[in-house]
């Protein structure tokens, strides 16, 4: 469903929802855009209320957003939309979780960890939004037309800064837990933090408690992170 359609839905259907899934043609770069109204809204049951979640892949924050009709940034009219309901739950999965659960062909991102690897999942990601008619490829500029075409890029370092709308967002710092007592991976912690966790440059002694040594970059960075409580 187009845009337009969703709206002619949702206004006309209180209590439905659509979601369009937005893939950057960096690959680095997902959004998730559910269109709903509520029943319950005793001002204006009419009302359009469009979440968005989502954020640059592998990066230590997400994103979480809401907007009217009159503040919604241009891409949510270039996305196919589907109802909410026929969609796997992703909520509170980090972005790159997340878009393995929209298309499981994807390699599971719990082994992913150099550059190169995730250089690798995000041309397999592009080629497989491409085919599979939920998740719509955008251009890095948002405010483009919605690509109908792209090849696959390569990894940008700038994926947050240009990622579009990124200025009315607000972060939400999360924690990667590991699969536990049947949980699902990339599981988001939402951390009452205002800052972004930092990059860990060293590795000081409390990485090595239970540890490897030479285990990767990442797995000294969690050492950092929040843990659960």
């Amino acid at each position: 469903m187009t845009f337009d359609e969703v709206i002619q839905q949702v206004t006309a259907n209180q209590g439905q929802s659509f979601t369009g899934i937005q893939l950057r043609a960096d690959g680095n770069y997902l959004g998730i855009y559910t269109v709903s109204t509520s029943a319950d809204d005793e001002d204006d049951p009419e009302e359009v209320h469009i979440h968005f979640e989502g954020g640059p892949l592998f990066a230590d924050y997400g994103e979480e957003d809401a907007y009217s009709l009159d503040n919604a940034p241009d891409v949510v009219r270039l996305l196919t939309y589907q109802p909410t309901a026929s969609l796997p739950d992703v909520g509170g999965l980090t972005p790159e979780y997340a878009l393995h659960i929209f298309l499981p062909q994807l390699p599971d991102p719990e082994g992913i960890w150099s550059r190169n690897d995730r250089i690798r999942f995000t041309a397999v990601a592009l080629v497989a939004a491409k085919a599979s008619g939920c998740v719509t490829i955008t251009a890095k500029d948002s405010s483009q037309a919605a690509l109908s075409h792209v090849e696959p890029s390569r990894a940008n370092a700038d994926a947050h800064r240009n990622s579009g709308g990124a200025r009315r967002k607000r972060h939400i710092p999360f924690v990667l837990e590991r699969r536990r007592s049947g949980q699902g991976h990339g599981c988001r912690e939402r951390q009452k933090m205002r800052m972004h966790l930092p990059r860990v440059q060293g590795c000081p002694d409390r990485c090595q408690r239970g540890g490897n040594p030479d285990s990767s970059f990442q797995t000294h960075r969690r050492a950092h992170l929040p843990q659960r409580i």
